[in-house]
């Protein structure tokens, strides 16, 4: 569930960026169409616009730190709204004048549409802002339950090493003393003492060695 809300936002993100950049775009047509047609000129007009964008592009790909304190966190923030309403009249004003041109004086498109445009830059600008916190969030969620899962991994049971069984056990101890007696055998290598002594005329069969056979 959290990898496709972060797949929606990533999605958002991008689609919040695009619009931003079309603001950006359409507002610095405006001012170059009124600036006059020189380099100085050209390179005046497109200084609002690109101070507005790099301001919001500086606050939406650098996340505020959560743990930082209230003063710098609207320190921040009243910086970037400076910056962007300066921007914002001056730009305003070029946009006005450059539509009113090439509109054949259409002042209601002249009036309403540099709002439109620097408006859409700052909304997509402030979505981005928000979308890159839910966007931490949800990774941090996908991070814990990754954790979470790894933790809860069943170890495999380690598998238990085999000990001698009852013939190796006897055969060890008729190795160390071939004339022990049934019962002891018995005793010493943990089997019975009908066991041991079957074993025991096996061995005595095979090798010829002579086991007492008392009780």
């Amino acid at each position: 569930m959290h990898e496709k809300k972060l797949e929606m936002l990533l999605w958002l993100k991008k689609a919040c960026r695009a619009a931003t950049t079309f603001g950006f775009t359409t507002s610095a047509i405006g001012n170059v169409l009124h600036a006059p047609h020189t380099p100085f000129g050209i390179g005046i007009s497109l200084v609002a616009p690109t101070f507005l964008f790099v301001a919001f592009e500086i606050v939406t790909r650098i996340p505020m730190d959560p743990d930082r304190s209230w003063w710098f966190k609207i320190l921040r923030v009243v910086g970037t709204a400076s910056i962007a309403a300066i921007t914002a009249i001056l730009s305003y004003f070029h946009q006005r004048d450059a539509i009113f041109l090439h509109s054949e004086g259409d002042q209601l498109a002249a009036y309403l549409l540099p709002l439109a445009i620097d408006g859409l830059m700052i909304v997509g600008s402030v979505s981005l802002i928000e979308l890159g916190f839910q966007i931490q969030k949800v990774e941090a969620y996908i991070a814990a339950g990754n954790r979470v899962v790894k933790t809860q991994e069943p170890e495999l049971p380690l598998q238990k090493e085999r000990g001698p069984n009852g013939r190796e056990r006897v055969m060890a101890v008729l190795a160390k003393d071939p004339i022990v007696t049934i019962k002891v055998l018995a005793q010493r290598a943990g089997v019975s003492e009908g066991y041991a002594s079957t074993l025991a005329k096996e061995l005595r069969s095979l090798n010829g060695a002579e086991l007492i056979d008392v009780n």
